[in-house]
């Protein structure tokens, strides 16, 4: 028979033996140190219509005899609370960790609805103390949060419910773990509501399992893992329809979209809600590994995304902008990235989800190699721990322990495949905080709401200082734009004009449509990194042609950073169609004005920081300008941003060949010099004192390759360029490891 309350609905006394005798089997007993025991015994235990069980029986205790005809993936749910998150061990290492520095919730008397993580720190502290004042603070919030779900308008499957992401994860560990002091009046509005609310919010299209990559998708899909399991006891057949739900419609979903479109491990919907991604999980993921069902074992995409989250980091707090007065740690900007434009501790890396996921992932994989470690120990680099929104303190009672790795054992490049989709690629000139650092997004994501127009784009860090950005900011209508083409008016930054890559007829990439791009080359070697891509696909549309750029009929790019030398060449292949407009427009956003520097040449001064940035190709009949990009849209801009912007309309294939050397104020320029030979372009660098390099590349509409040499002194020998995708390897063991 199905019951609508935790207790049973049997006549007192009968069946307290059977009971007892479950409740010991399963391990259960007095101490506060049983995970799954409730030491308190001041709960009036009643029975549904009220009638008084025993007050010599805690109500925690009375466990309902499960029907063990229904189940999911035979997980083993303990009868008794707490059933999310914890296990003895953990728990047991919590309570040390809590014993050893002396961890205290906030005091806080009254919680606002914006406190949840603070009200699960108090309800860990009950389960720490059992003292009952930290559990009726944090029941408190409980009712708060519940409050501001329940009245979310719901109309056949219309709207969205923030709330819910927002607040019913730490609802539910709340009352998970405070549940021998709720009253059978408190648990019941709990329970009747979120039976309620629960099933009805899977029916959503907003954010339904089609949305596989979806913030609100996998906010419906942990709750409902998480509700599942807090029933598991209560209602199996519910418990166990809603747990069946999350998995086969929503995480079977996006565990075949992280084998393809999303193997490199890349949230697609930005760096604001790459955060998002990986911290949803943790709680649910943890909690069903530890009753036996560990669905993380599905996919290696999360391992990946540790790798992602270290390298799309800047080596060092960085500016805003030239005006700013204080540097943050951050990371590159993709996508939806409007958090990068509010500086707070809310905003990207510093953010306490994306300390929450690592540090989890150094649980999670701990003694398998070294991920576990890495993960960590970009925690420690950045001192996250001590950072305005450090994670939560059931994240650090279990991992305080943890050993770490330094960064610098890494290798300097890495790569994110992203099924073609979002791939991703990252080089830096060594591991010091003052090296130069660049992002090369190879792809566009997939629709899923907030991604960009943004395949080919770039970014160079140097020190503390941005150099070449993208313009970042949220786009669709969120007042985050820069001027238009035409410069007649402003547009929003998810546009291609806001990107560092090419408009065809003055029109960037398609708004619809999963088509992306294509790697077609990349190496990582000691000297350089370099990689190659056909761009055609970002500017078509397999959903609608009408969707589709008219202008273009192909385009590669290819990337060679050379790491001594600490610049980028960047080197494109443009053509038109036949009878279509014939603009080709190279944008290169800059944080400072770019100013004349010589032939063909411009300086970008951000403080002490320095671009030199020299336009070799075209080398006749361009049109360059330089445009100020402040000042548009509602929202100020603090980072400053700059476009130049060189634009060819002859017919036939256009090369476009950039280089960019990032350096410090005071020191010294390279030397560059282009020579056509006929069946390559061959670029000289020369730096009066780490040595010289040389480039080549064969011109033409399709990527032949090429060569490259570097030496300290004297002229260096040239190899060739790979003719392939070098693949990187990562697993737990090693970590990433390139494969020769």
């Amino acid at each position: 028979m199905k019951l609508a309350s935790p207790h049973l609905r049997t006549p007192a006394g009968w069946l307290w033996p059977v009971v007892i005798a479950l409740h010991l089997a399963c391990g259960g007993g007095s101490g506060a140190d049983n995970v799954n025991t409730s030491a308190n015994t001041s709960a009036d235990p009643r029975s549904a219509n009220g009638e008084l069980l025993g007050a010599d029986v805690p109500r925690a205790k009375l466990v309902k005899i499960p029907d063990t005809s229904v189940t999911f993936k035979n997980i083993e749910v303990p009868a008794a609370h707490p059933r999310l998150w914890w296990t003895q061990e953990t728990l047991a290492t919590a309570k040390a960790w809590h014993k050893r520095v002396g961890w205290e919730p906030s005091a806080k008397p009254e919680l606002s609805i914006h406190d949840g993580r603070l009200a699960v720190d108090n309800a860990m502290m009950y389960l720490f103390t059992r003292e009952p004042a930290y559990a009726r603070r944090a029941i408190a919030w409980a009712k708060l949060a519940l409050a501001a779900i329940e009245p979310v308008d719901f109309d056949d499957g219309a709207g969205t419910c923030n709330e819910c992401r927002w607040y019913a994860r730490d609802l539910m560990l709340t009352i998970d773990w405070c549940y021998d002091q709720l009253s059978e009046a408190e648990w019941q509005r709990f329970y009747q509501s979120l039976n309620r609310i629960i099933p009805r919010w899977n029916t959503a299209s907003w954010g339904g399992p089609e949305q596989v990559v979806s913030n609100f998708n996998h906010g419906y899909m942990i709750q409902t893992f998480l509700w599942g399991l807090m029933i598991y006891h209560e209602d199996r057949d519910l418990a166990v329809e809603q747990l069946t739900h999350a998995y086969e419609q929503r995480w079977a979903r996006f565990r075949d979209y992280t084998h393809d479109a999303g193997v490199g491990g890349i949230p697609p919907e930005g760096s604001s809600y790459n955060d998002k991604l990986l911290a949803y999980h943790v709680e649910s993921a943890e909690s069903l590994k530890n009753v036996g069902f560990d669905y993380y074992q599905e996919t290696d995409f999360f391992q990946k995304s540790v790798f992602f989250n270290i390298y799309n980091t800047v080596p060092q707090p960085v500016y805003l902008g030239p005006d700013e007065d204080q540097a943050h740690w951050n990371v590159f900007p993709y996508g939806d990235s409007g958090a990068f434009m509010n500086i707070n501790p809310w905003s990207e890396v510093l953010h306490a989800d994306y300390t929450k996921f690592q540090l989890w992932a150094a649980h999670r994989w701990q003694g398998r190699g070294k991920l576990a470690k890495y993960a960590r120990g970009w925690v420690e680099a950045l001192s996250l721990l001590e950072a305005n929104a450090p994670p939560a303190a059931y994240i650090r009672a279990i991992t305080d322990h943890l050993p770490s790795a330094p960064m610098n054992t890494l290798p300097l490049d890495y790569f994110a495949p992203g099924g073609g989709h979002v791939p991703y690629g990252y080089s830096r000139s060594s591991w010091s905080r003052d090296s130069t650092a660049i992002s090369v997004q190879l792809g566009k994501p997939p629709l899923g709401g907030h991604e960009h127009q943004d395949a080919g784009t770039f970014s160079i860090v140097r020190g503390a200082r941005w150099l070449v950005m993208a313009v970042a900011g949220r786009g669709y209508g969120s007042g985050w734009q820069v001027p238009n083409y035409a410069r007649d008016d402003g547009i929003d930054v998810q546009h291609t004009v806001a990107k560092n890559s090419l408009l065809f007829g003055g029109e960037g990439q398609n708004g619809r449509g999963f088509t992306t791009g294509n790697v077609t080359r990349l190496e990582s070697k000691p000297d350089y990194f370099y990689a190659a891509n056909d761009l055609t696909p970002a500017y078509q549309s397999l959903a609608n042609p009408h969707f589709e750029n008219p202008n273009i009929e192909r385009f590669e790019r290819e990337f060679l950073f050379v790491k001594p030398l600490e610049t980028l060449l960047v080197f494109d292949r443009a053509k038109s169609r036949a009878g279509a407009d014939q603009r080709k427009t190279l944008l290169l956003h800059t944080q400072g004005k770019p100013t004349p520097h010589g032939k063909d040449r411009y300086l970008v001064t951000n403080v002490d920081q320095q671009a030199v940035i020299w336009r070799l190709l075209p080398s006749r009949g361009a049109d360059v300008a330089v445009i100020d990009e402040s000042g548009y849209g509602s929202q100020t801009r603090r980072d400053r941003p700059y476009r130049l912007q060189v634009e060819s309309d002859a017919s036939g294939v256009v090369h476009f060949l950039t280089v960019i050397q990032a350096k410090a104020k005071s020191d010294p320029e390279l030397d560059v010099k282009l020579a056509d030979r006929g069946d390559n372009y061959e670029i000289t660098l020369t730096h009066p004192r780490r040595g010289r390099a040389v480039v080549r590349f064969a011109p033409g509409p399709v990527s032949r390759g090429g060569s490259f040499g570097y030496s300290e002194s004297g002229r260096p020998t040239l190899s060739s360029l790979r003719a392939d995708a070098q693949e990187l390897r990562v697993t737990p063991k090693d970590g990433p490891k390139w494969v020769h």
